[in-house]
């Protein structure tokens, strides 16, 4: 892609747009950068952009710049149908985001692209350090200064990730429904779908164009290219019949003659089959990350490592190793034999009944947050069974307390903060039990990100932990 003195508008002044404007600069463009924000809330990335010597614009969008642009980048959270960009569809001047971009600066290296409604960054980070970890190149070979870079929903922009790639290097991203929306060109040499639940329904509109964009992964892949499934998903599947790469499964239901699953019999052990090969990798307990919904990123990392020519020592060592991340099923602390657990990274009814399903009941939940409106029969069904106590607040706290009553679940708490449900949830608790914290829902009703309000339980957890220790203390004779 040529840039060299075209003028380019960046919409979004957050990690993603920030690092557009910056690729942009590094090759000639001439930028502007508009936000809606404040100057006031913006103060910090205006500070990063009047160093790169670019024009900004906040509070508003500049339709008269937007006219005169040659190519407008968008950020993720910038919805597709805004009335701002109506006026570069009425010149046909070209929309993408910043994966779009990455792609057509570079589109060199060896793509590894991860969507799905759950899991992404999990799998992303899982399929980085297997990658890292092991000694051998794509086809064999000895690696000879062959990189891998992580990039996504982590804090590293693909933009940036990708800039000096060659082409033996690895790149693993993470790439949204959001991101997706706007591609054009963006070719994975291998994709993967985790899943598709539904979620981002008030952008989308619909589960449908939910999954419509979800599919663009593979819109441009061929003959040579791997898209990887999961077999076990209704929306995953029935995608096999529309692409023409390569498709290859995972499961943990059905033994697969090609793909990824999980042997019952005598013990329960991830298996391989590949190019007409068999590999036992390890058992499922040996697994470092727990729950079954961890399994699906466990088995989809595992065929991509395969794909790329790992060696099954390298693979089977990270199994072993890996932690998880921070805000997904993250122990917290124990407070007099009660087990609190973060998972704020549960933003949909999904991922709380994955969350719920990795815990031995009874449990005490906490969830609630911004209301997505997304539908809570399932989570209801599973909360019936599993929760002993439920404990919402924010936004969507009285449409959860309303509909699972009408379940019949009656053990519900209305709170206004996550200091007084860490309070309650301790009191309602038993020694031996779990409080998880999978809200359900988004954050922005409350938080900046999940990641704030994950800081934030813990937090409580921990000053909740300190009060009970010294209270104890006191009453030692």
């Amino acid at each position: 892609m040529e840039l060299k003195d075209k003028k380019v508008v960046v919409i979004g002044m957050g990690i993603s747009g920030l690092a557009s404007a910056r690729a942009l600069v590094e090759r000639g463009a001439k930028v502007v950068v508009m936000d809606t924000q404040s100057a006031k809330e913006l103060k910090e990335p205006l500070s990063q952009l009047s160093r790169l010597k670019v024009k900004t614009v906040v509070g508003g969008y500049d339709q008269k710049l937007l006219k005169e642009a040659d190519l407008v980048v968008i950020s993720p959270g910038v919805p597709t149908d805004l009335s701002a960009l109506r006026v570069a569809r009425l010149r046909s001047i070209p929309i993408i985001s910043e994966v779009e971009l990455a792609y057509q600066i570079n589109p060199n290296p060896f793509i590894i692209a991860v969507t799905g409604t759950n899991g992404k960054t999990t799998t992303v980070t899982l399929i980085g350090e297997i990658l890292k970890r092991d000694k051998l190149s794509a086809c064999g070979q000895a690696q000879t200064g062959r990189k891998v870079k992580v990039a996504g929903n982590i804090g590293l922009p693909l933009v940036e990730e990708i800039k000096g790639a060659k082409s033996l290097d690895f790149v693993v991203t993470e790439v949204s429904s959001f991101q997706l929306e706007t591609i054009d060109k963006f070719r994975p040499k291998i994709s993967l779908i985790l899943n598709v639940t539904p979620d981002h329904l008030k952008r989308h509109k619909s589960f449908k164009s939910y999954l419509e964009a979800k599919k663009r992964i593979f819109l441009n892949q061929k003959k040579g290219d791997y898209l990887i499934l999961n077999l076990d998903d209704p929306a995953t599947f029935n995608l096999a019949s529309q692409t023409k790469a390569k498709v290859i499964f995972f499961s943990q239901r059905e033994e697969l003659r090609e793909g990824a699953y999980i042997r019952r019999e005598p013990e329960e052990r991830i298996v391989i089959n590949l190019k007409r090969r068999r590999f036992e990798v390890c058992k499922v307990e040996e697994v470092r990350i727990k729950g079954r919904h961890n399994l699906e990123n466990v088995l989809a990392s595992s065929i991509i490592s395969f794909i790329c020519g790992v060696n099954l020592n390298n693979l089977r060592s990270v199994l072993k190793e890996f932690p998880g991340l921070e805000h997904r099923q993250e122990r917290v602390a124990k407070v007099e034999g009660r087990e609190f657990i973060n998972d704020s990274k549960g933003t949909n009814p999904a991922a709380t009944i994955q969350a719920l399903e990795a815990f031995t009941p009874p449990i005490i939940l906490i969830a609630g947050g911004e209301d997505k409106g997304l539908k809570f029969d399932g989570l209801a069904k599973v909360i019936l069974k599993k929760v002993k106590a439920l404990i919402v607040l924010g936004e969507a706290a009285g449409r959860m307390k309303e509909e699972f009553s009408e379940y019949g679940f009656s053990q519900i708490k209305r709170v206004s903060s996550l200091k007084e449900a860490v309070n309650l949830s301790f009191q309602l608790a038993s020694s031996g039990e779990v409080v998880l914290f999978s809200p359900a829902c988004s954050s922005f009703d409350m938080f900046s990100s999940f990641e704030e309000r994950g800081e934030v339980f813990k937090e409580e957890v921990e000053r909740l932990k300190r009060r009970v220790e010294s209270d104890s203390k006191k009453v030692i004779p």
